[in-house]
């Protein structure tokens, strides 16, 4: 047995730790962290700016299609007050145009049982007050019934000459006087006429 004792020793790994390396590398992964904080900074920005920009447009957009909306609305809804109020208005004319016809004839059957060519007449020659030569247009049947009153006529109103004349275009009832200072129209349809003129007048002034 040898006296000699051997010593197994393991080789030791022997890390050496720099402290400016570990300092180095920590500013480095900071330096990265912060990039990438200000890019997703950057980003999230970005991405907030762009849905706002769209929000806004979208909403311009939403606003100027209403506003079209809302005017077509307004010019529809004037549009159909315009056509009520003609509606009303020839709906109006319609019936004082038919109660004028059935006026007018109501009339003319109440003349064919009795003329009212006399009262008529008198009426018409105090339109012309002042003439010296009249000319009074009758329809055919009344032409006879008056032509036997001539005498009075002529006496009355101080007209000097008084001229009947029969005329198919005067309705039964009316006369046409003709003179040198003026006309005076007694037809039937022409005084209808004028209450229909003065009646319309007083419903468009209300």
């Amino acid at each position: 047995m040898s006296d000699v004792i051997k010593i197994n020793r393991r080789p030791t790994n022997i890390v050496a730790f720099s402290e400016s390396a570990s300092v180095f590398h920590t500013s480095e992964q900071q330096e990265k962290e912060n990039q990438q904080i200000a890019l997703h900074n950057q980003y999230t920005k970005g991405f907030n700016d762009g849905q706002k920009a769209i929000k806004e447009k979208i909403e311009a957009e939403y606003n100027q299609k209403l506003l079209l909306k809302y005017s077509d609305l307004t010019n529809l809804i004037s549009e159909l007050n315009e056509k009520t109020q003609h509606l009303d208005s020839q709906f109006e004319e319609v019936v004082i145009t038919v109660s004028f016809l059935l006026a007018e004839a109501i009339i003319k059957r109440e003349i064919s049982k009795e003329s009212i060519i006399k009262q008529v007449l008198e009426e018409a020659l105090r339109k012309v007050i002042g003439a010296n030569e009249i000319l009074v247009r009758l329809n055919p049947a009344d032409y006879e019934s008056i032509i036997e009153d001539e005498k009075a006529f002529q006496l009355k109103d101080s007209f000097s000459q008084i001229k009947f004349e029969k005329d198919e275009r005067i309705e039964q009832g009316g006369c046409f006087i003709e003179s040198e200072i003026g006309n005076a129209d007694g037809r039937i349809s022409s005084q209808l006429n004028e209450l229909k003129r003065k009646f319309e007048t007083a419903i468009n002034s209300d």
